[in-house]
């Protein structure tokens, strides 16, 4: 083999190299950039997961909370209608007797 043509191999071989070097650098960092992203993918879902279980809390507790109102609002309703009686019809309320005016009224 000539020189020229040893220097030229030599060349070829440090161009490789460099383009190695080079892609390896750059797979590196990517491969960095990557795992960054997929630990901020994982807290984003763990976060979300958090939100997730306590809206759910949240709304068993809002749940609760009105059906222990609705039951307490019935609770009201029957002991009012329990307490109060029907009311009796009034003398003024009855019905007038053939012939006559209201009773109440009549002269004596």
């Amino acid at each position: 083999m000539t020189e020229a043509e040893i220097a030229m191999e030599e060349k070829l071989r440090k161009k490789k190299e460099e383009d190695e070097a080079m892609w390896a650098e750059y797979i590196a960092q990517w491969r960095k950039q990557r795992s960054k992203e997929e630990e901020e993918l994982r807290k984003l879902k763990e976060r979300q997961a958090k939100r997730k279980v306590t809206r759910a809390e949240q709304e068993k507790r809002m749940m609760e909370l009105k059906k222990r109102q609705e039951e307490q609002r019935q609770r009201r309703l029957k002991r009012r209608n329990r307490r109060r009686p029907r009311p009796s019809a009034s003398a003024w309320k009855r019905p007038r007797r053939r012939g006559r005016p209201c009773w109440k009224n009549r002269r004596r």
